[in-house]
């Protein structure tokens, strides 16, 4: 069998025993306290980026309220716009019904010319009439 020794520290070793360990714990006390101000500087930052995020929202939901009421202009102005296209493309089409009542008119003219001419005797009695007119002094 072996002998076991027990061998009871001094009350020195037990005095420099805590110092170590106080002056451990103070070691260890002053590097958690490092990294709770560590954290407690990137909660600061966190909160002043929370905030910038919130102003920027604020400034978004401002941007988001003036398009609307420019796209609520833009709507009304395009039908606006629409309309008068509307009104445009009628008179258009007005003009072209106008153009062919006129295109047919100067057809019926041009046969009512063509039976002129081949009716020398109302022609002849028209110019006739004219050139008397011409003679006379109208004033």
């Amino acid at each position: 069998m072996k002998k076991v020794v027990i061998n009871f520290a001094t009350k020195k070793d037990i005095n420099k025993l805590s110092e170590k360990i106080t002056f451990m714990n103070k070691d260890m006390t002053q590097a958690f306290m490092n990294v709770l101000e560590a954290i407690g500087k990137l909660i600061d930052r966190i909160d002043a980026s929370n905030k910038r995020i919130d102003k920027a929202f604020v400034r978004m939901d401002k941007y988001d309220k003036k398009m609307d009421k420019y796209d609520k202009k833009f709507d009304e102005n395009d039908k606006k716009f629409n309309e008068m296209l509307k009104k445009i493309d009628d008179q258009g089409r007005r003009i072209d019904e106008q153009g062919k009542r006129i295109d047919e008119q100067g057809k019926r003219q041009d046969g009512v010319l063509e039976i002129l001419k081949s009716n020398r005797i109302i022609l002849d009695n028209h110019d006739h009439r004219i050139k008397k007119l011409e003679g006379q002094n109208l004033n």
